[in-house]
């Protein structure tokens, strides 16, 4: 049996031992959000579930989601086939087992709210690429490919960005470079201790904050329209 197909007898399965709470996992501009799900029925359509807002508004934006339950089903990676937010009903098809991207997910990465500039360094050479998003372990950069030819795999590079209105420096390394289109982004990994590090977490924790309160903007308007 193909795993969608497999997936939604699972879900009937547990569905009849009354096993109904469930948990979607999506991110929202870098941040994890994790939103409570109550499994109600199984059709020919999908697998509809009942939701809670706001956090449900991150699955609404994503289109796909991450299941997960308290072991008895593995992750499973899921798209919205329909997703009413005023009753907070969403059904869900297009099933697939996650295995290891779940674990991508682990680590919170916030994108930026306005353009960040990022000034690399290596060899001498710089640089000047826009930060895409930030983590406490690293960030990805996006540089154009004309300035690639310098970078490489594992290569020691120093950056320099502004973040919680002071300039701050860190030595990285390239985890790897992937290329699309006419843009080159550097995924980079920060090394060794550094007191910059607090600025960082001060960062990610105020735009998380910044946010879920989008997320609650996005729900508003249907709350006051009840």
């Amino acid at each position: 049996m193909e795993p969608n197909s497999q997936i939604r007898s699972d879900f009937k399965a547990v569905l009849a031992e009354h096993h109904t709470l469930f948990e979607f996992l999506n991110t929202y501009k870098g941040v994890p959000v994790i939103c409570r799900a109550a499994l109600k029925k199984v059709t020919d359509q999908g697998v509809v579930f009942q939701v809670r807002m706001p956090e449900a508004a991150a699955l609404e934006k994503a289109k796909t989601t991450q299941i997960l339950s308290d072991g008895l089903l593995e992750p499973i990676e899921a798209r919205a086939v329909s997703f009413d937010p005023e009753t907070g009903t969403v059904v869900l098809g297009k099933f697939a087992y996650s295995g290891s991207k779940i674990l991508n997910r682990k680590e919170m990465r916030v994108e930026p709210a306005e353009r960040m500039e990022v000034k690399v360094e290596c060899d001498q050479k710089s640089c000047v690429g826009v930060l895409r998003d930030i983590s406490m372990r690293g960030i990805g950069v996006q540089i154009a490919p004309k300035d690639g030819s310098q970078f490489s795999q594992n290569k020691a590079i120093d950056l320099t960005l502004q973040l919680a209105g002071s300039e701050i420096k860190m030595p990285g390394r390239v985890r790897n470079l992937n290329q699309s289109g006419d843009q080159l982004r550097l995924a980079v990994e920060f090394t060794g201790p550094s007191p910059e590090k607090s600025l960082v977490a001060r960062y990610i924790l105020n735009r998380r904050s910044e946010i879920f309160y989008e997320l609650r903007e996005i729900y508003a308007p249907l709350e006051l329209s009840k």
